[in-house]
């Protein structure tokens, strides 16, 4: 398929506003600026990372992997249930964009052969099992925790 969407021309610039693989809004677009081979990948890039980072380069092999199956899970969590070929396909469409380099709002850049090889992680991600999801129990934990820290003479979380 081509690199489709809505177009917006600046000057000698056109930049293309396309779907990325992975998303929690629909109406997310990423942007493709094919002078600089750019690409704001949005959310579909997602890595839980140690700290804060500038490039991807700096994670280790095992963190790069991890991270991915991490925050591609957590930001759209629904890849769990889909069709793995026509997830794919998507997926290489938007590779086919041909991006020299990627930012996104939850990763540090990519560059070079990790560009590739996110892309290969991303297909593996609808064979990723689930992540277990936040319950109401977890909620009563977290909130309890809160609240033994708030000194008494202020309000409590729940009380909001």
């Amino acid at each position: 398929m081509p690199a489709t969407g809505r177009r917006s021309d600046a000057g000698d610039r056109t930049l293309v506003a396309k779907r990325p693989p992975l998303y929690y809004n629909p109406t997310t677009r990423a942007l493709f600026d094919p002078k600089a081979n750019v690409l704001w990948a949005v959310d579909t890039f997602a890595t839980n990372v140690p700290t804060s980072m500038p490039e991807m380069a700096a994670l280790s092999p095992d963190e790069f992997r991890d991270g991915q199956f991490f925050g591609g899970s957590l930001v759209s969590p629904w890849g769990a249930l889909l069709d793995a070929q026509k997830f794919g396909t998507v997926v290489t469409d938007f590779q086919h964009l041909n991006a020299e380099v990627i930012a996104g709002c939850h990763c540090p850049v990519l560059r070079g052969a990790q560009i590739p090889e996110a892309y290969d992680l991303l297909r593996q991600l609808p064979g990723i099992p689930p992540r277990a999801e936040f319950t109401q129990t977890d909620l009563d934990q977290r909130m309890a925790v809160a609240e033994s820290s708030v000194p008494p003479e202020q309000p409590r979380p729940s009380g909001t």
